[in-house]
């Protein structure tokens, strides 16, 4: 980002959304490890966003790994988060996956 920008979390979520709306997972992913490297704290804007970029690329196994890790991280997920996940199952046909995810 040009240096005139403060960068800081706010804008690494709003770039990791613009990149979900394009299904660049990798670089959606790729932002989301630099947030950490950065020395700031993910939230649940940073999760559900990157989730998005995965459901978009039809990447479940990632969206799944990002909705466990959220947990992990002691963040809790919303109706955004479930959405994402339960998106991605839709975009994998994994409709087994999104029931048995529904009744956790």
């Amino acid at each position: 980002m040009p240096e005139a920008v403060e960068v800081d979390l706010i804008s690494y979520n709003t770039v990791i959304n613009a990149c979900a709306k394009a299904a660049e997972w990798q670089q959606a992913l790729s932002l989301f490890a630099a947030i950490s490297q950065n020395d700031f704290t993910p939230d649940v804007i940073s999760y559900n966003a990157t989730m998005s970029a995965f459901e978009k690329g039809g990447q479940l196994y990632q969206a799944w790994s990002m909705f466990h890790a959220m947990a992990q991280a002691d963040v809790q997920p919303n109706t955004i988060s479930h959405n994402a996940f339960i998106s991605a199952c839709e975009k994998s046909s994994a409709w087994q996956n999104a029931m048995s995810f529904w009744t956790l």
